[in-house]
């Protein structure tokens, strides 16, 4: 577990940059387009609900991307969206299910005379939402994100910060909901009423994420929120990389080990260094024993590998560290299961078992849990493995994981292997 920082004095929002985030960029691209969607939705009869459904994940995606970003202290809207379609499904759909729930139990006091009190459900949602919008398009989990106790704790640490983020979601959900109905009192054509109610629901939707991002941003040791470290694409090797080795071994040779590790230091703060820079640095901090800063530099390192791509390097590096810290995670645990699929699709079946090996432990509620033990069980069956470890192993998991999106498969596997799914309650 990552040790608790200690308490830091909270900044206040700057709410003339937050008002502003939505209408720049990327964002107010994604605001005209999808409004403008929207209007040519309500044309079509049914294709129009169709296409309504899709707009609304595009617009939770980059939503979601916003909340995360923001999150990690981005300031400017993203450039793309960095968050898989699944994520934007589950940001709709713990919204329709939290609505849902409110509605039922306000229509349920309503019939059984308690109409005065049909408001109680309703700020039970109001309250839920900012958490459960955090949540979701943080975690991706849309089951922990509909957990009370993470309602009540977010709200506790948060204060009135979680009271602000209330209102505005409450705000974004009623214009959303409501667009019909308030664009048909205005005095205006249908078209360009529509047009720019909805755009206005698209700016309050995408204002009540980036202020949950940076609630969470600037209340993080509250939170215990720790961000994964950054991956920059790392630039191909020129010529200043030759410069920069030269003067570390120069530094080198006259003893200043600390002033070499300095030097590169710098320049990776700066710029994309090479491979041979990667490597010289690791050796110099080896030497030194300075484990904590070889530490940041093996997650650094592993970032740049995936982000460039570079599988075959991640995979064989990301294997050598496991092997040397078996408590060594990616700062992101959804790469667990990147590794595991393509160590799999590489016939390595001790690596898919090295990457998975302890991760159940180390994240009990990860969605990608079920996942990476489908991989080693297929993993296993390559090898040769006895197959009631196999079995044991899914059964195991197709017990304790009854809403795994790989539950299907499970099955199949298990089927395959002669040995039914175990009946669950």
């Amino acid at each position: 577990m990552a040790a608790r920082r200690p308490a830091t004095k909270v900044a206040p929002a700057d709410w003339q940059a937050m008002l502003r985030y939505p209408l720049v960029g990327e964002a107010l691209l994604t605001i005209l387009l999808l409004a403008s969607l929207r209007v040519v939705a309500s044309f079509l009869p049914f294709l129009g609900w169709i296409l309504d459904i899709v707009i609304s994940v595009a617009l939770f995606k980059y939503a979601a991307d916003v909340l995360a970003k923001s999150a990690h202290g981005q300031q400017e809207p993203p450039g793309g969206i960095d968050v898989p379609d699944r994520v934007g499904w589950t940001v709709m759909m713990v919204q329709v299910l939290l609505v849902a729930v409110g509605a039922i139990a306000a229509l349920l006091l309503r019939r059984h005379g308690h109409g005065d009190i049909e408001w109680i459900p309703w700020l039970v949602v109001a309250f839920a939402m900012p958490a459960v919008l955090s949540s979701a398009a943080i975690d991706g989990d849309p089951w922990e994100a509909l957990n009370p106790v993470l309602w009540w704790r977010a709200s506790e640490r948060l204060g009135l910060s979680y009271l602000v983020a209330m209102i505005l979601c409450y705000l974004a959900t009623t214009l959303r909901w409501e667009a019909v109905s308030i664009a048909g009192a205005l005095p205006l054509a249908w078209p360009i009423a529509y047009f720019l109610v909805v755009a206005l629901s698209f700016h309050a939707t995408l204002l009540s994420f980036r202020y949950l991002g940076d609630v969470i941003h600037r209340h993080r040791d509250r939170l215990h929120f720790e961000p994964p470290p950054a991956a920059a694409p790392v630039l191909r090797p020129k010529p200043k990389d030759e410069v920069l080795l030269a003067r570390v071994a120069e530094l080198e040779k006259v003893g200043d080990a600390a002033g070499a590790r300095a030097a590169i230091e710098v320049e990776i703060s700066e710029r994309g260094v090479g491979d041979a820079v990667h490597a010289t640095y690791r050796k110099l901090l080896t030497e030194a024993g300075d484990q904590e800063a070889l530490l940041r530099h093996t997650h650094q390192w592993f970032g740049v590998l995936v982000a460039n791509e570079r599988w075959d390097e991640a995979m064989a590096f990301w294997a050598e560290q496991r092997q040397a810290d078996p408590d060594l995670w990616p700062g992101d645990p959804e790469l667990v299961e990147q590794l595991c699929l393509r160590a799999h699709g590489k016939g390595r079946a001790d690596w898919v078992e090295l990457y998975a090996n302890g991760f159940r432990k180390a994240f009990p509620r990860h969605p990608a849990v079920p996942m990476v033990h489908l991989w080693v069980a297929r993993a296993w069956l390559d090898a040769g493995r006895d197959k009631a470890q196999v079995v044991r192993l899914l059964e195991a998991t197709w017990l304790a994981y009854p809403r795994a999106r790989c539950r299907e498969q499970i099955g199949e596997l298990l089927t395959r292997l002669g040995a039914p799914p175990p009946a669950t309650e």
